[in-house]
């Protein structure tokens, strides 16, 4: 009965026994209703962020696609990051800062994902060039979720 013991103890010795932290989500939400028969403006969004051991940096992507003015056939905001520069997990949160692209355009990206369950997960986007923010949005998710495994 000692042999388990002193495995698990090697285990956190050596950092093998923590399980990788990750928060991953995709899902689409209404930006603005119209409620005259056409259509909804609508957003998508597709994440999946880990980090392992006491990384901070994690590794992943987000993708986020909006039709985010009127009359809208295609994507009109268009975000990117596959670079992050600092993940920090809270009990049923992440916050994800990094580097990405906006509209193919370097940005920097700071991105909040909340797991609300069984309530609607949400989510927060801020978007920045040259330090003046460019684009912001926060929502509830009306169909997919989030789920967060700090």
């Amino acid at each position: 009965m000692r042999v388990p013991l002193v495995l698990a103890s090697c285990l956190a010795l050596f950092g093998m026994g923590d399980a990788p932290s990750f928060a991953k989500g995709r899902g689409g939400f209404t930006i603005r209703a119209n409620h005259s028969g056409g259509e909804d403006v609508v957003a998508a969004i597709n994440f999946d962020v880990q980090t392992a051991g006491s990384r901070r940096s994690g590794y992943g992507f987000l993708n986020y696609s909006a039709e985010d003015h009127e009359h809208a056939r295609y994507p009109h905001v268009v975000l990117r990051m596959q670079r992050f520069t600092e993940v920090v997990f809270g009990k049923t949160m992440v916050t994800v800062r990094g580097i990405g692209e906006f509209h193919d355009e370097p940005a920097q990206i700071e991105f909040r994902a909340e797991d609300r369950s069984p309530a609607p997960d949400f989510f927060h986007i801020e978007v920045k060039q040259n330090g003046e923010v460019k684009y912001h949005r926060h929502s509830e998710l009306n169909v997919g979720g989030i789920e967060v495994k700090p």
